[in-house]
């Protein structure tokens, strides 16, 4: 009996001891392991795994500008805007009135994910409208203050698809769409509404329309409306005859300038035969009898003219937009007076080519 009760007093003991052995063996490793693991010498510590669709996500994400950040000197005024494919440059004119120098970035309209910008529109309340491609969704407006501020985008529609300009008309806007050569109209909120015929048309398609220019409502309420095309006769879309305007031919762009007698017409594009150049028209009346031609004030061979992209009108002459005829030129945006003399000519500080320009107040609660 007592060697069994010593064997197992033996037993007892040696597992005690093996106990003790083995929780000092792991207290050893776990020791090692944190040394090795303070210790960079040897190898690096462990990163954890990126989620790479997070990284993704987050290169996408664009922190849009505020207008304080692109436009820190911003008051309100009458500035020239120039539209790009992915912004909106604002000029101011010097006190002379000719010389323009720039402003600011007035829109950053990539910062919304249109940077395949086509058109641009200012509402009868000042805000601006942009029209955007976006594939096989169709065409998208993006919508802006007057100040320059992101208001919303209203969403592709399939009807837009390959949108190309934008015209503020009586009541709300009018898109061109190159790939059917049609005309559609949208509300004063840019929401789409559906097709838009011009005055005393049958069809709302017009093929090669380069400029379209709203002059007026006639004494019934009826709307008078210009359009300028690639291949043919400017023609005023009025009542009753929509008559075509004889002394141009293929057009670019129209201004229209405030007179005592009547709102006249200034153009870019043929004038006396194949030349180009700047026409000047008498005051549109009715749409009985077109316009006459009164005089060409520009020729292509007067400095500043350029291939004529865009004009706008001021009090005392006008300005000329030069695209740079894709890379040959520096864009520039060039000044006339009224009688067509030549005075500045501003180089824009960019070589991206200009689209279209309008000469407008902006800042309007600054």
């Amino acid at each position: 009996m007592t060697r069994q009760v010593g064997g197992t007093a033996q037993l007892a003991k040696l597992s005690l001891l093996s106990s003790r052995f083995f929780f000092l063996f792991c207290t050893q490793l776990m020791l090692l392991g944190m040394l090795n693991a303070c210790d960079d010498s040897d190898s690096s510590p462990s990163e954890p795994e990126l989620d790479m669709a997070v990284m993704t996500d987050m290169t996408d994400m664009t922190v849009a500008s505020t207008i304080d950040d692109r436009c820190p000197n911003a008051r309100a005024g009458v500035q020239l805007l120039v539209l790009y494919s992915d912004r909106v440059e604002a000029y101011t004119q010097d006190e002379v009135g000719f010389k323009v120098t720039k402003s600011c970035t007035f829109i950053a309209q990539a910062e919304q994910g249109a940077d395949n910008a086509t058109g641009m529109a200012i509402g009868a309340d000042g805000r601006i409208f942009i029209v955007a491609p976006e594939g096989e969704a169709g065409g998208a407006v993006y919508v802006y203050s007057n100040n320059g501020e992101f208001e919303r985008k209203v969403e592709p529609n399939i009807n837009l698809k390959d949108i190309s300009r934008i015209w503020r008309i009586n009541e709300g806007f009018a898109v061109w769409i190159s790939r059917n050569a049609s005309l559609y109209k949208l509300d004063t909120e840019g929401d789409f509404v559906g097709v838009y015929t011009p005055p005393e048309q049958g069809s709302s398609r017009l093929q090669n329309l380069n400029d379209l220019e709203y002059i007026d409502d006639d004494e019934e309420g009826r709307p008078r409306i210009l359009a300028l095309f690639s291949d043919r006769a400017p023609q005023l879309f009025a009542f009753p005859n929509s008559p075509i305007l004889e002394g141009m031919g293929a057009s670019n762009a129209v201004s229209v300038i405030e007179t005592a007698v009547g709102k006249k017409l200034l153009m870019t594009g043929e004038v006396d035969g194949t030349t180009k150049g700047v026409g000047q028209f008498r005051q549109v009346n009715s749409g009985r009898m077109a316009p006459a031609y009164e005089e060409t004030l520009v020729y292509e061979s007067d400095p500043g003219f350029g291939d004529g992209k865009d004009i706008a009108s001021f009090e005392d002459g006008f300005f000329i937009l030069d695209s740079g005829d894709a890379g040959e030129r520096s864009p520039s945006l060039n000044s006339f007076n009224t009688f067509g003399i030549p005075q500045e000519q501003s180089t824009l500080d960019s070589n991206d080519i200009p689209l279209e320009m309008t000469r407008t107040s902006i800042f309007g609660d600054f």
